[in-house]
């Protein structure tokens, strides 16, 4: 936390404030901004990759059986195909500072003391992206993905 910081209270912070060891948060998910990943992946594969980083996503974020997603089918279609849902909770949208916390380094880095937690272990929502590629493109968008964020969170590492 920077002392320039204007953190708010929140129970979290209340409970971390009571204790005489570190927290360590092992699940903290954060979000891309795609046009820079893009350019990580273009940078290792070229527009080819992008595209398959879209179509992986796509195929990952709206699983469809039958031209129909989740929401279409019926209980027993689901059940049937064992349709996955969307991850309807992975993207906040009420609160638009939590979203840009969990998007921008600098600023998840700042209000980690607000969440309770003295170190994070982060997981990118992407993170399993590459396994909805083909075969041959897998590990080179893997890598890809992987060197853009230990490139964002590089600075952060003593605490992210």
């Amino acid at each position: 936390m920077t002392k320039s910081s204007k953190l708010k209270s929140s129970p979290s912070a209340a409970v971390r404030a009571n204790l005489d060891y570190p927290v360590i948060d092992t699940d903290v998910h954060t979000n891309d901004f795609t046009p820079a990943l893009e350019d990580y992946i273009a940078h290792y594969g070229g527009v080819k990759l992008v595209d398959e980083l879209r179509k992986a996503e796509s195929s990952r974020l709206n699983p469809k059986s039958e031209d129909k997603d989740w929401y279409q089918q019926t209980p027993e279609e689901r059940q049937y195909n064992r349709t996955l849902r969307s991850p309807w909770w992975a993207r906040v949208t009420r609160n638009t500072l939590d979203l840009a916390t969990y998007t921008l380094p600098a600023l998840l880095y700042e209000r980690q003391g607000e969440q309770g937690s003295d170190y994070s272990v982060l997981f990118p929502n992407n993170a399993l992206a590459a396994a909805g590629a083909s075969k041959e493109n897998r590990q080179l968008l893997q890598r890809a993905i992987n060197h853009y964020h230990a490139d964002i969170y590089r600075k952060y590492s003593d605490r992210l």
